[in-house]
């Protein structure tokens, strides 16, 4: 059986910038100044806030050893992108990347969980889509893989339900169940 093509988030992540500072104000120029305000604090305390969720390192390192492809998706800059995946332990899984500086359109649409599927040489019927936004399950439905909400990030169930995930999961650890599982399914 072919493996599974995977996307997954290792950490949680907000909104889009501009979506969230334009929230806080009303002028272009306003939205700019907050917006370089927040890139500057994030490339400053960066390390300080960011780590793995327990059992990811584990979970990514029996993916791969199973042959399933992975990759990230986010609406990170690939600096930072880049910079968490290092930082974190986790670059070396990642066969693609897809951050928001390679992407011309943005998570809800589902154009970079296409681009990440091209990347790596499947089909939406082969992939599935981790995440813990409702972007992210919006984005994964769309494309037409499996979306799989992620509730041990910002979202809760109840604020993912609404936007219909395929499948739930708990905790990372039980990825490599879940891939099994999808897998008789086929």
């Amino acid at each position: 059986m072919e493996p599974l093509s995977i996307r997954l988030d290792y950490c949680s992540h907000a909104r889009d910038t501009h979506s969230t500072v334009a929230a806080f104000t009303t002028t272009d120029e306003e939205i700019e100044q907050l917006t370089q305000r927040y890139r500057t604090y994030q490339r400053e305390h960066h390390d300080r806030l960011t780590n793995a969720f327990p059992g990811v390192l584990e979970t990514l390192d029996e993916l791969e050893r199973r042959g399933h492809p992975m990759g990230i998706v986010t609406s990170k800059s690939n600096e930072m992108m880049d910079r968490g995946l290092e930082w974190v332990g986790i670059m070396k899984h990642m066969r693609t990347r897809i951050g928001m500086d390679n992407a011309k359109l943005h998570k809800p649409d589902p154009f970079p969980v296409r681009m990440a599927l091209e990347e790596l040489g499947y089909e939406p019927h082969e992939a599935l889509f981790l995440g813990d936004s409702p972007h992210d399950i919006t984005s994964g439905n769309a494309a037409g893989v499996i979306s799989v909400a992620a509730l041990w990030g910002p979202f809760t169930r109840e604020q993912l339900e609404p936007y219909a995930p395929t499948r739930y999961l708990e905790r990372i650890t039980d990825l490599p169940a879940l891939v099994d599982e999808l897998q008789r399914e086929k």
